[in-house]
This record gives C-alpha cells, structure tokens and sequence, in this order.
C-alpha cells in the first residue's frame, strides 16, 4: 500500500515565507514603476528601455528572471562606470521588487526580514571585496553560495519531514502552582 504523494510545503502555500503566486498586487506593481524609474534616473531613454523589458520579463517568468534581466541590463548600461551612485537606485529598486509581496505572505516580517537580512550580507560582500583580487571575490560568492544551497537543502528536509524540528524548551510551573493545578484536578 503506498503512501498518498505529499506536497512539498516550499512550493505550497503551508510555508510562511512563500507568497501566493496567483495575485499581482499593487506593492509589487509600484515596485516594478520604481524600478522603471530608478533605471530612467541611471541611463535616460535607454534605461527606460530597459526597465520596460524588465517588467515583461517579470509578466512573462517572475520576480527571479526579472532581477537576473535587470542585472544584465544595469551592467550593459552602466559598463563604464560602476559606481553605487550611478547603481544605486536601480539595486534599491530590486530590492523593493524583492520585498514587495511580503504583503501577501502569510508571514510579512519573516518574508521582508529574510530578504533584508539576504540582500544586507550580499551588499556587505560585495562592499568588503571592492578593489580586491578576483579570485578573492570567487572563493567569496563560492562561500556564500555553499551556505545559501545548504540553508535550502535543511529547510526542503524539514519541510518533507525527513528531520525533526528542534523542540521547544520545557517551562516548569513553580511548586505552588502545580500543586493548586492538581487540587483542582482532584
């Protein structure tokens, strides 16, 4: 007798950090106007451009394809000069397009904190590595990539059942409580 196939709660709706796909809602809609603007703001009508691909991108295939497009447009654009000045706006609107469905997660400050919390460490990478040597660089996106996979791969085992959740610690009743409970029960 075989077992009832389970959902794997990562991609349902039983985990608190995933959002519901089936809804456009508008703090992701003024994220997107954002990041149009923030691209307009860094490279004029060619930057418009390129945040209305963006946006298509993200109609068409998600969130992640949108920031991995508008990762390869900001580069292209800004090839010459790489300053977070210049890349800035257009980094912080990610972000936003990051955080913006937290509004419909079932838990919004553990959805908008993760994601903070991620782009904080990258950011903070990147910015201890500026001017170091390439290899450096890589050992450090190897490191941070090996720990990302591995923080997935605990998460995906508990969420299939395969380990235990740490238990809660126990809280003890002082004496004279207990022992009013157990009159009572009496």
């Amino acid at each position: 007798m075989s077992q009832p196939r389970r959902r794997i709660p990562l991609l349902s709706t039983e985990s608190c950090l995933v959002v519901r796909p089936d809804r456009r809602d508008w703090a992701t809609l003024l994220a997107l106007a954002g990041v149009v603007l923030a691209f307009a703001v860094t490279a004029g009508v060619d930057g418009v451009l390129a945040g209305i691909g963006v946006v298509g991108v993200w109609l068409v295939a998600g969130t992640p394809y949108a920031i991995a497009t508008a990762s390869l447009g900001l580069a292209a654009l800004t090839a010459s000069d790489t300053a977070l000045v210049v890349t800035g706006p257009v980094l912080a609107g990610l972000v936003v397009l990051v955080l913006a469905p937290a509004v419909t997660a079932t838990r919004p400050g553990a959805y908008a904190g993760t994601g903070l919390a991620s782009a904080s460490a990258l950011a903070g990478i990147a910015w201890l590595l500026a001017g170091r040597a390439l290899w450096l660089a890589v050992i450090a996106v190897l490191a941070v990539l090996s720990g990302l996979l591995y923080g997935l791969h605990r998460y995906e085992q508990l969420t299939l059942g395969r380990i235990e959740p740490a238990a809660p610690p126990q809280t003890t009743q002082p004496a004279t409580e207990q022992s009013k409970d157990t009159a009572e029960t009496q």
